[in-house]
Protein backbone atom coordinates (compact mmCIF):
# COMPACT_ATOMS: atom_id res chain seq x y z
CA UNK A 1 0.00 0.00 0.00
CA UNK A 2 2.84 2.37 1.07
CA UNK A 3 4.86 1.19 -2.31
CA UNK A 4 2.03 2.00 -4.49
CA UNK A 5 1.65 5.58 -2.93
CA UNK A 6 4.92 6.16 -3.48
CA UNK A 7 4.93 5.38 -7.23
CA UNK A 8 1.65 7.47 -8.03
CA UNK A 9 3.58 10.74 -6.22
CA UNK A 10 6.51 9.71 -8.60
CA UNK A 11 3.81 9.41 -11.55
CA UNK A 12 1.84 13.07 -10.32
CA UNK A 13 5.23 14.55 -10.44
CA UNK A 14 6.17 13.62 -13.25
CA UNK A 15 2.97 14.65 -15.69
CA UNK A 16 3.20 17.97 -13.30
CA UNK A 17 6.62 18.58 -15.01
CA UNK A 18 5.20 17.46 -18.24
CA UNK A 19 2.66 19.61 -17.98
CA UNK A 20 4.75 22.65 -16.86
CA UNK A 21 7.17 21.92 -19.53
CA UNK A 22 4.93 22.01 -22.62
CA UNK A 23 3.77 25.98 -21.72
CA UNK A 24 6.98 27.05 -20.98
CA UNK A 25 8.28 25.89 -24.37
CA UNK A 26 5.84 27.50 -26.16
CA UNK A 27 6.84 30.58 -24.76
CA UNK A 28 10.47 30.62 -25.59
CA UNK A 29 8.90 29.74 -29.58
CA UNK A 30 7.46 32.09 -29.68
CA UNK A 31 9.56 34.93 -28.24
CA UNK A 32 12.66 33.81 -30.50
CA UNK A 33 14.77 36.74 -32.17
CA UNK A 34 14.67 37.17 -35.67
CA UNK A 35 17.48 36.13 -37.73
CA UNK A 36 20.93 38.08 -36.71
CA UNK A 37 21.48 41.30 -39.75
CA UNK A 38 24.56 40.70 -41.75
CA UNK A 39 27.91 42.39 -40.03
CA UNK A 40 28.77 45.88 -40.69
CA UNK A 41 32.75 44.69 -41.17
CA UNK A 42 32.29 43.23 -44.60
CA UNK A 43 34.39 44.27 -47.44
CA UNK A 44 32.38 46.54 -50.16
CA UNK A 45 31.46 45.46 -54.10
CA UNK A 46 33.14 46.09 -57.29
CA UNK A 47 30.08 48.73 -57.55
CA UNK A 48 29.33 49.71 -54.00
CA UNK A 49 30.88 53.04 -52.17
CA UNK A 50 30.30 54.57 -49.01
CA UNK A 51 30.56 57.74 -47.54
CA UNK A 52 33.38 58.78 -44.99
CA UNK A 53 32.43 60.95 -42.19
CA UNK A 54 35.58 61.40 -39.74
CA UNK A 55 35.99 64.03 -36.92
CA UNK A 56 39.07 63.90 -35.26
CA UNK A 57 38.85 60.13 -35.46
CA UNK A 58 41.61 57.85 -33.92
CA UNK A 59 44.01 56.59 -37.27
CA UNK A 60 43.57 53.45 -36.05
CA UNK A 61 39.87 53.68 -36.35
CA UNK A 62 39.95 54.97 -39.80
CA UNK A 63 42.35 52.44 -41.48
CA UNK A 64 40.54 49.90 -39.47
CA UNK A 65 37.12 50.95 -41.48
CA UNK A 66 38.78 51.74 -44.83
CA UNK A 67 40.87 47.98 -45.03
CA UNK A 68 37.35 46.58 -43.86
CA UNK A 69 35.79 48.17 -46.83
CA UNK A 70 38.64 47.50 -49.07
CA UNK A 71 38.71 43.64 -48.01
CA UNK A 72 42.53 43.92 -46.83
CA UNK A 73 44.34 41.92 -43.89
CA UNK A 74 46.86 44.30 -42.48
CA UNK A 75 49.32 44.77 -39.54
CA UNK A 76 49.74 47.92 -37.69
CA UNK A 77 52.84 49.36 -35.76
CA UNK A 78 52.25 50.11 -32.43
CA UNK A 79 54.09 53.42 -33.16
CA UNK A 80 50.96 54.97 -35.33
CA UNK A 81 49.02 57.48 -33.83
CA UNK A 82 47.02 60.51 -34.42
CA UNK A 83 43.44 61.52 -35.30
CA UNK A 84 41.89 61.84 -38.77
CA UNK A 85 39.31 64.56 -39.94
CA UNK A 86 37.40 63.32 -43.44
CA UNK A 87 34.23 64.04 -44.58
CA UNK A 88 33.27 63.35 -48.43
CA UNK A 89 29.74 64.82 -49.93
CA UNK A 90 29.11 61.66 -51.43
CA UNK A 91 30.10 58.50 -51.73
CA UNK A 92 33.43 57.70 -52.77
CA UNK A 93 33.22 54.71 -55.15
CA UNK A 94 35.28 51.17 -53.91
CA UNK A 95 38.01 51.92 -56.55
CA UNK A 96 38.84 55.18 -55.49
CA UNK A 97 39.39 54.01 -51.90
CA UNK A 98 42.61 52.75 -52.19
CA UNK A 99 44.45 55.59 -53.77
CA UNK A 100 42.35 57.75 -50.89
CA UNK A 101 43.77 55.43 -48.14
CA UNK A 102 47.11 56.28 -49.43
CA UNK A 103 46.85 59.55 -48.96
CA UNK A 104 45.60 59.92 -45.73
CA UNK A 105 48.38 57.73 -44.55
CA UNK A 106 50.85 59.56 -46.16
CA UNK A 107 49.59 63.04 -44.65
CA UNK A 108 50.12 61.40 -41.08
CA UNK A 109 54.05 60.03 -42.34
CA UNK A 110 52.57 56.19 -42.64
CA UNK A 111 52.68 53.94 -45.30
CA UNK A 112 51.25 50.77 -46.21
CA UNK A 113 53.54 47.96 -47.74
CA UNK A 114 52.34 44.89 -48.70
CA UNK A 115 54.12 41.25 -47.85
CA UNK A 116 52.50 38.64 -49.56
CA UNK A 117 48.64 39.20 -48.46
CA UNK A 118 49.66 41.36 -45.59
CA UNK A 119 49.86 44.94 -45.40
CA UNK A 120 52.13 46.39 -42.83
CA UNK A 121 51.15 49.81 -41.70
CA UNK A 122 54.52 51.29 -41.02
CA UNK A 123 55.88 55.09 -40.33
CA UNK A 124 57.11 56.22 -44.08
CA UNK A 125 60.60 56.51 -42.50
CA UNK A 126 60.80 52.47 -42.42
CA UNK A 127 58.27 51.76 -45.27
CA UNK A 128 61.21 53.48 -47.68
CA UNK A 129 63.58 50.75 -46.91
CA UNK A 130 61.27 48.10 -47.68
CA UNK A 131 61.17 49.27 -51.16
CA UNK A 132 61.52 47.05 -54.20
CA UNK A 133 62.93 47.53 -57.58
CA UNK A 134 60.16 45.95 -59.82
CA UNK A 135 61.80 43.05 -61.40
CA UNK A 136 58.41 42.89 -64.13
CA UNK A 137 56.03 44.64 -66.03
CA UNK A 138 53.78 42.86 -63.64
CA UNK A 139 55.57 43.82 -60.92
CA UNK A 140 55.81 47.67 -61.68
CA UNK A 141 52.02 47.52 -62.64
CA UNK A 142 51.23 46.06 -58.98
CA UNK A 143 53.07 48.76 -57.37
CA UNK A 144 51.36 51.44 -59.55
CA UNK A 145 48.19 49.97 -58.42
CA UNK A 146 48.76 50.23 -54.63
CA UNK A 147 51.34 52.93 -55.06
CA UNK A 148 53.35 51.13 -52.87
CA UNK A 149 57.78 52.57 -52.25
CA UNK A 150 59.94 51.39 -55.34
CA UNK A 151 63.41 52.12 -55.89
CA UNK A 152 64.24 53.53 -59.21
CA UNK A 153 67.70 53.83 -61.06
CA UNK A 154 68.23 56.60 -63.27
CA UNK A 155 71.82 57.09 -65.51
CA UNK A 156 72.55 60.10 -66.33
CA UNK A 157 74.74 61.15 -69.48
CA UNK A 158 75.32 64.65 -69.33
CA UNK A 159 75.34 65.88 -65.81
CA UNK A 160 76.61 65.10 -62.63
CA UNK A 161 74.82 62.32 -60.58
CA UNK A 162 75.01 65.11 -57.42
CA UNK A 163 73.36 67.88 -59.20
CA UNK A 164 70.79 66.14 -61.09
CA UNK A 165 69.93 64.87 -56.95
CA UNK A 166 69.82 68.64 -56.00
CA UNK A 167 67.44 68.87 -58.71
CA UNK A 168 65.50 66.22 -57.80
CA UNK A 169 65.53 65.96 -53.61
CA UNK A 170 62.45 69.53 -53.89
CA UNK A 171 59.87 66.98 -55.99
CA UNK A 172 60.63 63.99 -53.81
CA UNK A 173 57.54 62.49 -51.95
CA UNK A 174 58.16 63.88 -48.11
CA UNK A 175 59.69 60.11 -47.19
CA UNK A 176 61.26 59.30 -50.12
CA UNK A 177 64.79 60.09 -50.90
CA UNK A 178 67.01 60.47 -53.95
CA UNK A 179 70.92 59.77 -53.96
CA UNK A 180 73.74 60.17 -56.16
CA UNK A 181 76.44 57.29 -57.12
CA UNK A 182 78.84 59.17 -58.41
CA UNK A 183 80.90 56.16 -59.66
CA UNK A 184 78.71 55.29 -62.21
CA UNK A 185 77.10 58.42 -62.85
CA UNK A 186 73.86 57.40 -61.20
CA UNK A 187 70.70 58.71 -59.15
CA UNK A 188 69.29 56.59 -56.84
CA UNK A 189 65.60 56.79 -56.22
CA UNK A 190 63.44 55.41 -53.35
CA UNK A 191 59.55 56.64 -53.70
CA UNK A 192 55.96 56.29 -54.59
CA UNK A 193 55.64 55.13 -57.72
CA UNK A 194 52.98 57.31 -58.66
CA UNK A 195 55.80 59.79 -58.40
CA UNK A 196 58.61 57.67 -59.77
CA UNK A 197 57.18 59.08 -63.62
CA UNK A 198 57.59 62.64 -62.73
CA UNK A 199 60.98 62.11 -61.59
CA UNK A 200 61.91 60.33 -64.85
CA UNK A 201 60.40 63.23 -66.53
CA UNK A 202 62.62 65.61 -65.17
CA UNK A 203 65.69 63.71 -65.73
CA UNK A 204 64.93 63.56 -69.25
CA UNK A 205 64.45 66.92 -69.06
CA UNK A 206 67.05 68.42 -67.22
CA UNK A 207 69.91 65.55 -68.48
CA UNK A 208 70.88 67.36 -71.73
CA UNK A 209 73.84 68.03 -73.81
CA UNK A 210 75.21 71.10 -72.22
CA UNK A 211 77.89 71.67 -74.90
CA UNK A 212 75.03 71.05 -77.48
CA UNK A 213 73.59 73.95 -76.01
CA UNK A 214 76.33 76.36 -76.19
CA UNK A 215 77.47 78.62 -79.06
CA UNK A 216 80.46 79.96 -79.24
CA UNK A 217 82.72 82.86 -81.08
CA UNK A 218 85.86 84.40 -81.76
CA UNK A 219 86.54 88.00 -82.13
CA UNK A 220 89.73 89.01 -83.60
CA UNK A 221 91.34 92.22 -81.98
CA UNK A 222 92.83 94.72 -84.48
CA UNK A 223 93.92 97.05 -81.79
CA UNK A 224 93.60 97.20 -77.72
CA UNK A 225 94.19 95.33 -75.24
CA UNK A 226 91.74 92.11 -75.22
CA UNK A 227 91.61 91.77 -71.52
CA UNK A 228 90.72 95.79 -71.46
CA UNK A 229 88.34 95.27 -74.05
CA UNK A 230 86.26 92.52 -72.68
CA UNK A 231 85.85 93.87 -69.48
CA UNK A 232 84.36 97.14 -71.23
CA UNK A 233 82.34 95.29 -73.24
CA UNK A 234 80.92 93.46 -69.96
CA UNK A 235 80.38 96.66 -68.30
CA UNK A 236 78.09 97.66 -71.60
CA UNK A 237 76.13 94.46 -71.44
CA UNK A 238 75.51 94.10 -67.37
CA UNK A 239 72.17 95.25 -67.85
CA UNK A 240 71.40 92.51 -69.76
CA UNK A 241 72.56 90.20 -67.12
CA UNK A 242 75.73 88.95 -68.96
CA UNK A 243 78.85 88.75 -65.79
CA UNK A 244 82.15 87.66 -66.28
CA UNK A 245 81.38 83.74 -65.30
CA UNK A 246 78.34 83.24 -67.11
CA UNK A 247 75.83 82.82 -64.21
CA UNK A 248 73.75 85.66 -64.91
CA UNK A 249 70.73 86.15 -66.62
CA UNK A 250 72.16 86.66 -69.69
CA UNK A 251 73.75 82.91 -69.68
CA UNK A 252 77.12 84.33 -71.52
CA UNK A 253 80.77 84.32 -71.23
CA UNK A 254 83.61 86.34 -72.63
CA UNK A 255 87.12 85.00 -72.10
CA UNK A 256 90.26 87.43 -73.39
CA UNK A 257 93.00 85.71 -74.93
CA UNK A 258 95.71 87.89 -75.04
CA UNK A 259 97.85 85.57 -76.78
CA UNK A 260 95.89 85.44 -79.78
CA UNK A 261 94.79 89.19 -79.19
CA UNK A 262 91.10 87.76 -79.68
CA UNK A 263 88.23 87.90 -77.75
CA UNK A 264 86.04 84.25 -77.61
CA UNK A 265 82.20 84.98 -76.51
CA UNK A 266 79.99 82.01 -75.71
CA UNK A 267 76.42 82.04 -74.86
CA UNK A 268 74.07 79.47 -74.64
CA UNK A 269 71.92 82.43 -77.00
CA UNK A 270 73.47 82.90 -80.29
CA UNK A 271 71.43 86.52 -80.29
CA UNK A 272 73.99 87.40 -77.76
CA UNK A 273 76.50 87.92 -80.31
CA UNK A 274 74.67 90.49 -82.24
CA UNK A 275 74.87 92.58 -78.88
CA UNK A 276 79.00 91.65 -79.12
CA UNK A 277 79.59 92.42 -82.58
CA UNK A 278 77.15 91.61 -84.86
CA UNK A 279 74.63 94.12 -84.24
CA UNK A 280 74.08 96.78 -86.91
CA UNK A 281 73.28 99.22 -84.52
CA UNK A 282 76.65 98.74 -82.60
CA UNK A 283 80.20 99.63 -83.48
CA UNK A 284 82.76 98.11 -81.31
CA UNK A 285 85.86 99.93 -82.20
CA UNK A 286 89.80 100.33 -80.47
CA UNK A 287 91.90 103.93 -80.54
CA UNK A 288 94.33 105.63 -79.15
CA UNK A 289 93.21 109.18 -78.95
CA UNK A 290 96.82 110.40 -79.15
CA UNK A 291 97.76 109.15 -82.44
CA UNK A 292 95.70 111.18 -85.34
CA UNK A 293 95.00 108.21 -88.02
CA UNK A 294 93.32 106.26 -85.43
CA UNK A 295 90.88 109.07 -84.89
CA UNK A 296 90.10 109.16 -88.14
CA UNK A 297 89.97 105.82 -88.86
CA UNK A 298 87.54 105.26 -85.94
CA UNK A 299 85.58 108.28 -87.37
CA UNK A 300 85.57 107.14 -91.15
CA UNK A 301 84.39 103.81 -89.71
CA UNK A 302 81.39 105.07 -87.72
CA UNK A 303 80.18 107.50 -91.15
CA UNK A 304 80.09 103.97 -92.98
CA UNK A 305 78.15 102.15 -90.33
CA UNK A 306 75.62 104.61 -89.09
CA UNK A 307 76.05 107.64 -92.21
CA UNK A 308 76.14 110.25 -89.09
CA UNK A 309 76.95 110.41 -85.73
CA UNK A 310 74.17 112.03 -83.49
CA UNK A 311 75.94 112.27 -80.26
CA UNK A 312 79.97 111.24 -78.71
CA UNK A 313 81.07 110.89 -75.38
CA UNK A 314 84.70 110.99 -75.03
CA UNK A 315 85.89 108.45 -72.40
CA UNK A 316 89.37 107.96 -73.07
CA UNK A 317 91.30 108.22 -70.12
CA UNK A 318 95.00 107.01 -68.68
CA UNK A 319 95.32 105.97 -65.01
CA UNK A 320 98.33 106.40 -62.98
CA UNK A 321 98.52 102.66 -62.63
CA UNK A 322 99.24 102.28 -66.34
CA UNK A 323 102.67 104.59 -66.01
CA UNK A 324 103.75 103.19 -62.41
CA UNK A 325 102.67 99.52 -62.42
CA UNK A 326 101.59 97.31 -60.33
CA UNK A 327 100.29 99.66 -57.64
CA UNK A 328 100.33 103.11 -59.09
CA UNK A 329 101.04 104.37 -55.71
CA UNK A 330 102.79 107.45 -56.55
CA UNK A 331 102.64 111.28 -55.35
CA UNK A 332 102.35 114.02 -57.83
CA UNK A 333 105.80 115.08 -57.45
CA UNK A 334 106.89 111.96 -57.66
CA UNK A 335 105.59 111.79 -61.12
CA UNK A 336 108.02 112.62 -64.11
CA UNK A 337 107.27 115.28 -66.66
CA UNK A 338 107.33 113.36 -69.18
CA UNK A 339 103.93 110.91 -67.71
CA UNK A 340 101.91 114.47 -67.22
CA UNK A 341 102.93 115.71 -70.86
CA UNK A 342 101.31 111.70 -71.60
CA UNK A 343 98.24 112.08 -69.28
CA UNK A 344 97.94 115.65 -70.54
CA UNK A 345 97.70 114.47 -74.26
CA UNK A 346 95.38 111.83 -73.17
CA UNK A 347 92.76 113.87 -71.24
CA UNK A 348 92.64 117.26 -72.63
CA UNK A 349 94.29 117.22 -76.51
CA UNK A 350 92.89 113.94 -77.10
CA UNK A 351 89.66 115.24 -76.12
CA UNK A 352 90.40 117.92 -79.01
CA UNK A 353 91.11 115.67 -81.75
CA UNK A 354 88.14 113.47 -81.19
CA UNK A 355 85.88 116.90 -81.03
CA UNK A 356 87.89 118.37 -83.94
CA UNK A 357 87.26 114.76 -86.20
CA UNK A 358 83.84 114.33 -85.27
CA UNK A 359 82.28 117.64 -85.07
CA UNK A 360 82.54 119.34 -88.52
Amino acid sequence: MQGRTIWQTIAVVAAFGLAAAGPARAQVEEAAPPPAAPSGDQPLGEEEAMVLNFERADIREVIHSLATALGISYTIDPRIEGQVTIRTNGKIAREDLFPLFNQILRNNGIAAVKVGDIYQILPVAEAKTRAIVPPSAAARQGARATDSFVIEIFPVRHVSSDEMVNILQPFVTPGGDALSYPRSNLVVVTDLQSNVARLRDLVVTFDTDVFGNLHARVFKMQYGDPDELANEILGLLAPYGVTPTGEGEGGAYLIPLSRLNSIVAIAFDPVIFNEIGDNPNVLAETMDVTIDSHVRRVFEAALRRFGTVDVIVNNAGLRQRDLYPPHGSVTTLETAVGDWQRMFDTHVFGTLRVIQSFVQ
